[in-house]
């Protein structure tokens, strides 16, 4: 099952759809280390996703985080410095 919520404002994202929800969807999970980096991940049997970054929500522009990630075990992995700035971080399928 998949939630669609239209998006009257067409032109922040050129898509139509605002929202792209599924049961389904992969965690993201974040945790510190190693060093002063964090820890980004989510499972590997989420394939099709990418991870993204913005330094802003208001008004967000995201850019894909490079290079791509390693695998661990049963997870994607990326490792980030800690001190480069406030970021937030999605998965998206695109």
């Amino acid at each position: 099952m998949i939630f669609v919520i239209p998006d009257y404002v067409l032109g922040d994202n050129s898509g139509g759809v605002s929202v792209l929800v599924s049961p389904r969807a992969p965690v993201l999970s974040i945790v510190p280390g190693p060093g002063t980096n964090v820890t980004l991940l989510w499972p590997t049997n989420a394939s099709g996703y990418k991870l993204s970054q913005t330094a802003s929500l208001s008004p967000s522009a995201w850019s894909d985080v490079l290079p791509l990630p390693g695998i661990v075990d049963t997870n994607y992995v990326e490792i980030v410095p800690a001190n480069s700035g406030n970021r937030s971080f999605r998965l998206y399928h695109p």
